[in-house]
């Protein structure tokens, strides 16, 4: 079955999935499956995200900011000019099904970060999530968890997290 729209994430033992703006682990086997799973399709990212993650990406990026039409660097495109080839810019005031209707025929990915996570499971438009279980303790390099961006729990999925490093 086609999914449309899937959250993809890496999160750790307790639900993190971000530390300082970055991710709080190394774990080149996620990095190389989340390009695989990814190309060819759309990925969605708030502009923290697309800053440390993403620029230079060869997918189409959609990055969602209250700033609405961004000067970022390789971002070719605003919703004005037409389909990007690259990358664009939306305003969260659209919605995520506003979105996704713009590419009916192409695979959609959520890659956060958490307000971003939340915006679309709360919109009731995601289909499927795709979760990878990072083995990284809260207490690693003795960083407070106040320090940490977790996942956006949402009682209306059941999630089974193999481990992946």
């Amino acid at each position: 079955m086609f999914r449309h729209v899937t959250l993809i994430a890496a999160i750790g033992n307790q639900g993190q999935i971000g530390l300082n703006g970055r991710l709080p682990w190394s774990c080149k086997e996620d990095l190389a499956r989340f390009r695989e799973v990814t190309s060819g399709g759309v990925v969605v990212v708030g502009r923290k995200t697309y800053r440390r993650h993403l620029e230079g990406s060869d997918r189409i990026v959609v990055v969602q900011s209250r700033a609405g039409c961004l000067s970022l660097p390789d971002m070719r495109y605003c919703w004005d000019d037409g389909q990007p080839a690259l990358g664009v810019a939306v305003k969260t005031r659209e919605t995520p099904a506003e979105i996704a209707a713009r590419f009916p025929d192409m695979p959609i990915f959520i890659a956060g970060g958490a307000e971003i996570y939340r915006l679309w499971l709360e919109s009731g438009a995601v289909d499927a999530l795709d979760i990878t279980r990072i083995s990284h303790d809260l207490t690693l390099f003795g960083v407070p968890a106040s320090d940490h961006v977790f996942f956006p729990v949402d009682a209306g999925w059941r999630m089974t997290l193999p481990e992946v490093c």
